[in-house]
């Protein structure tokens, strides 16, 4: 079973509260994120390459990958939801409590971005075969860095 197969029987398991795909505004969603998050550098391509376009890029912290799902549970709160977007040749955004944020990128090995709902703060999760280097957008604040 492909990934995004696997994504979409997630509704299955969790409550709309707690896992929610954005069908009709994702477009919107993104659009606020790159605005604020992203330097674009060419109006032809939306919504991908953002790794490598984020506006100042600010290195939190590095981690061993199994420390991953440690680290996200003592930094993020279980009551708020985050938006979720998967880097895949586009990015895929999810609207995620904690529980069901661990358990996509438990099933995913691409790299990710969590963003405030509110779009106060940006954060990137790069995965490497053995760490994951986790950065931020400016210096806004992120649950990271507190």
């Amino acid at each position: 079973m492909f990934l995004l197969d696997k994504i979409n029987l997630f509704p299955k398991y969790f409550s709309p509260a707690e896992f929610r795909i954005p069908f009709t505004d994702w477009v919107q969603i993104l659009q606020k994120i790159e605005q604020r998050y992203i330097i674009k550098e060419n109006s032809n391509y939306h919504f991908s390459n953002w790794a490598l376009h984020i506006r100042q890029p600010n290195k939190l912290t590095s981690l061993p990958k199994s420390q991953l799902q440690v680290y996200l549970q003592q930094h993020l709160s279980e009551m708020d939801n985050y938006w979720v977007v998967l880097d895949f040749s586009k990015n895929y955004v999810y609207d995620c409590k904690l529980i069901a944020l661990r358990s996509l990128i438990g099933i995913s090995t691409q790299d990710f971005f969590i963003v405030d709902k509110r779009y106060a703060w940006f954060t990137y999760f790069n995965r490497e075969p053995d760490t994951v280097h986790i950065y931020s957008s400016g210096s806004s604040p992120t649950p990271f860095n507190l």
